[in-house]
C-alpha cells in the first residue's frame, strides 16, 4: 500500500516554452535503493506532452537516469502519478520533459513512504 504523502520535495518548475527542467537533488542517504515517488502539481497552458523522469547521483553533480521516461499527461489540469525506482545511489532528482505552448506549472516530486522492506 502507497502512503501519498510526499515526505521530501524536489521542485520543478516547467518554463513557457516547454523543454527540459531539472529538479533539485535530493540527499535519500546511503542506504536507501528502492524509492516510490510521486510528482503532483497543476498544469495550464497548450499541452501536447508532458514526460518524467528520475535520475540518480553518487555526487549530487553527475546524474544518470535511473527510470525509463514515463508519458504523465497530454492535457490535464493536475498531474499526480508515481513511479517506483530502483537505486543505490545517494541522490535522486526529477526531470520533466515538457512540449506545449505557453506552459505554466510548479511541480512538486519526492519519495513517499510505502512499499515492503526485505532486508530483515
Amino acid at each position: 500500500m502507497l502512503d501519498k504523502q510526499i515526505i521530501s520535495l524536489d521542485a520543478v518548475t516547467i518554463t513557457a516554452g516547454g523543454g527540459t527542467q531539472n529538479g533539485t537533488g535530493l540527499d535519500m542517504g546511503a542506504d536507501v535503493e528502492e524509492v516510490n515517488w510521486e510528482l503532483i502539481g497543476p498544469l495550464g497552458g497548450t499541452v501536447t506532452s508532458l514526460d518524467w523522469k528520475i535520475e540518480d547521483s553518487p555526487d549530487n553533480s553527475t546524474w544518470t537516469a535511473c527510470s525509463k521516461l514515463m508519458r504523465v499527461a497530454a492535457a490535464v489540469a493536475n498531474v499526480q502519478a508515481y513511479m517506483t525506482i530502483m537505486s543505490a545511489q545517494r541522490y535522486k532528482r526529477a526531470v520533466i520533459v515538457s512540449v506545449g505552448a505557453s506552459l505554466t506549472g510548479a511541480f512538486s516530486s519526492g519519495p513517499v513512504p510505502g512499499g515492503e522492506y526485505t532486508r530483515y
